[in-house]
């Protein structure tokens, strides 16, 4: 399996492409218990608001959320420093996280996660 520039699998030994750009090897083996964390925070520079923006009269972070879970990779969770958009979430049938509101943004957050997703998934 190779990923070719444009993002593009294939299981050719190389790739032949018209730009012609090498094909990276895949080396990793694909996790045995994947589990999906979507960081989602108010306090966004660019577009504040953004994980609650409605979209045909659904917020935002429910479309993602609702992507992923139909991708079937494993359990989705969404980590967030805001109780609206746990609250959104977990209306739409969602499981939410809310991180420490201390973290400077969604990588911080995530590396929070880490621990405390490990103890919630092995306690059910």
């Amino acid at each position: 399996m190779h990923y070719h520039a444009s993002g593009d699998r294939t299981n050719r030994a190389c790739c032949r492409c018209p730009i012609g750009c090498k094909a990276i090897p895949v080396t990793r083996a694909a996790p045995q218990n994947p589990i999906i964390l979507i960081p989602a925070r108010l306090a966004a520079t660019r577009l504040p608001g953004k994980p609650l923006a409605e979209i045909a009269g659904v917020p935002m972070i429910v479309h993602v959320w609702r992507r992923a879970v139909a991708a079937e990779v494993g359990p989705v969770v969404v980590a967030c420093g805001e109780r609206a958009i746990a609250d959104a979430v977990e209306a739409a049938g969602g499981r939410a996280v809310i991180t420490e509101a201390i973290r400077p943004g969604p990588i911080a957050s995530m590396k929070q996660l880490r621990i405390s997703t490990r103890v919630a998934t092995s306690t059910r």
